[in-house]
């Protein structure tokens, strides 16, 4: 970013994180975008700082590595 002499560069209004990917995991935190169920819903209401927090807390969430959620795959195939 570059400055603008005599002038103040507002920061605009956080995007939603929202990533279409729309799926809670085992924690209850969204797959696509990182933010709990509650964060979800806080959205629209909350303001631009809060906004910004919960962005932070849901990159935050996302870093971390996830264990694999296991999958049953069916019967063990036979050997030999």
């Amino acid at each position: 970013m570059f400055k603008i002499p005599g002038h103040v560069l507002k920061e605009t209004a956080p995007q939603s994180p929202c990533t279409g990917v729309c799926q809670l995991d085992g924690r209850g935190v969204c797959r696509g975008c990182g933010r709990t169920l509650d964060e979800i819903a806080e959205w629209g209401a909350a303001n631009e700082a809060r906004q910004r927090q919960i962005v932070a807390d849901a990159k935050g969430r996302l870093s971390f590595p996830r264990k694999r959620e296991s999958r049953k795959t069916g019967p063990p195939l036979p050997r030999g």
